[in-house]
Order: structure tokens, then sequence, then C-alpha cells
């Protein structure tokens, strides 16, 4: 099993040409290789940056790459947080893994039929 990846506390950053600071006692999104993760809250632009960077430490690992996103407690996601998903995705499909979404929230399944990824996105059941 590959170990949790986390960016650090929190920050003051902008995003979508707004200035946010993150909280540094709310949690951040997790990727494991070969393991299960989670992204809590929303998946906007506020949190995508931290899914990317996790998805790309779990790639460094090498080999075929197996990552679960639990996403059951994403509440929402914008456009900026899918493209994260997409993201991450191409990424792992290039290097032969799969990442797998699993307990989908409504809106979020929703988001991903409208935008027509569902070939590109391995959504659990």
């Amino acid at each position: 099993m590959g170990n949790d990846v986390r960016r650090g506390e929190g920050s003051d950053r902008e995003c979508c040409g707004k200035r946010r600071v993150r909280r540094p006692s709310a949690p951040g999104p997790r990727a494991r290789s070969r393991g299960r993760s989670c992204a809590r809250e929303g998946l906007d632009c506020a949190r995508a940056d931290e899914l990317r960077a996790a998805i790309g430490a779990a790639l460094a690992g090498g080999g075929r790459p197996r990552i679960a996103l639990d996403l059951g407690d994403v509440a929402f996601c914008d456009s900026y947080g899918l493209s994260v998903l997409v993201f991450g995705a191409k990424k792992v499909g290039d290097r032969g893994g799969v990442l797998l979404l699993s307990n989908v929230t409504r809106q979020v399944r929703s988001l991903i039929k409208r935008c027509g990824l569902e070939q590109l996105l391995t959504v659990a059941p």
C-alpha cells in the first residue's frame, strides 16, 4: 500500500479570481496508490489543486497505479474539480492503471453524465 499524501497546512491562496483562506482544521483530499482515497466536502477550485497534487504523488511510486477516490462526502463539484478527475483518469490510464470513483453523490454523477464523461471516468455502481 502507498503512503497517504496531504498538502501542507492552511494557506492564503487565490482561486477563481478570489482570495481564499484555507482553514487548517479542514480535512484535505487524500490519494493513496493501490488503496482508497477520499476528497471531503466540495471538490471545487479551492480543493482541486490539492487533489491533483495528491494524485501526482500517488503516481510517483511507479508501476500500474490503482487509485480509488471515495466521493461520498463530496457535496458539490465544479468544472475545475471535474477537470482534476479527468486529469487523474488520463494520467493513471496512461500508466496502465485505473482511477475508480466510488460512493459518487447524485450531484457529481449528474455532472459527469451532463458533460459526457461516463466513458472516461470509471464510476463504481
